[in-house]
């Protein structure tokens, strides 16, 4: 094909599906919540939490995914119409990314037991579900809080002028609201729309130029096409997918079908974030491959995706956890690719 026959393409698929003429660059990043947890149940130092996260800076990520902790932050419901808020455990997450030179990309969830829909949790022995908020207004108020805090007039970085200045600036809406494991039992993607309705205006108050997310979907092929179709004629920022696949090339189809699916729906325009996907090398684990191929896979996977014209954020699970293979050399080497072929 000529070039005068490739930019002719490119015009036309920008006309038609809303396609840019020229990609933004895609961020890179990793899933931390082992990280932190690793320092808050204090099986490691302020050190070792550091040393991981400037560890994963050094392999050209950026961008760091954890979940932020609405029910320790508000543990009791607002008296008298005043709201509390104790941001400890947040502040830690913040300072520990800002330091490293690491922006958080938070899942904000999940909720209060007081704030809770008056429901029974979906239950498998000794784990129990968490529930959406009874009240989204109530949800609303505290993503509004947050954003806030650590947005970009965030009081955080005010209070603490001596750190990077890295402020939150894509606030995700929950974590997989289609999975009765992380939304509660009766998924129902047209209540999710409406929570994140709610929260992305609560956010926009705040900052009217950030980015609302929505929550990853757990099963992407299933779940996408009925989560356009709740949000149809409503604002949509930009949306996320966990394309978990058997390999790297099953997850990059994934994405592309996601891609595809998006533009069929009118949502061509609409950024794709692929923020939770992997593999580890336990034999008989969930996600398991050999340990020889786990290192390939991982490169193919992020140069792959970073070639879905819409992503524009890859974000692959877990950094701390070496079993998933991320932290021996083969992040690094996928994101130069990637880079070098953008």
């Amino acid at each position: 094909m000529s070039r005068l026959h490739q930019l002719l393409l490119i015009a036309l698929l920008t006309a038609v599906f809303g396609w840019p003429a020229a990609a933004r660059a895609t961020g890179f990043g990793a899933s931390v919540d082992g990280d932190f947890n690793y320092y808050l149940l204090g099986s490691w130092s302020w050190s070792q939490l550091q040393q991981s996260l400037h560890n994963l800076r050094a392999t050209g990520a950026t961008l760091a995914r954890t979940g932020s902790d609405w029910a320790g932050t508000q543990p009791r419901r607002p008296r008298r119409g005043r709201r509390r808020y104790d941001w400890k455990h947040d502040d830690v997450i913040v300072r520990g990314l800002a330091q490293a030179h690491l922006r958080w990309e938070p899942s904000l969830d999940y909720t209060p037991q007081w704030a809770q829909q008056h429901i029974r949790p979906a239950r498998s022995g000794s784990l129990s579900s968490p529930l959406p908020p009874a009240r989204f207004s109530v949800y609303g108020a505290y993503v509004a809080a947050f954003a806030h805090r650590y947005g970009a007039v965030g009081t955080f970085w005010r209070q603490h002028p001596h750190l990077p200045r890295l402020p939150v600036t894509t606030f995700e809406i929950w974590n997989e609201p289609d999975c009765k494991w992380t939304w509660g039992p009766g998924v129902d993607l047209e209540e999710y729309a409406r929570l994140y309705t709610v929260a992305r205006q609560a956010i926009k108050r705040v900052d009217r130029h950030s980015v609302v997310l929505t929550g990853g979907l757990a099963f992407t092929r299933s779940s996408l096409p009925r989560l356009l179709h709740a949000f149809q004629g409503m604002p949509l920022d930009a949306l996320a997918v966990h394309p978990y696949g058997v390999n790297a090339r099953a997850t990059v189809a994934v994405a592309r079908w996601a891609e595809h699916e998006m533009i069929v729906y009118g949502r061509g325009r609409v950024p794709l974030v692929v923020n939770e996907y992997g593999w580890n090398s336990v034999p008989k684990s969930w996600q398991a491959i050999p340990e020889r191929i786990l290192a390939s896979n991982i490169r193919q996977a992020i140069v792959g995706l970073s070639r879905v014209p819409r992503v524009q954020q890859i974000i692959p699970f877990e950094w701390s956890d070496a079993t998933w293979g991320l932290s021996g050399g083969a992040l690094a080497a996928g994101i130069a690719r990637a880079r070098h072929t953008e």
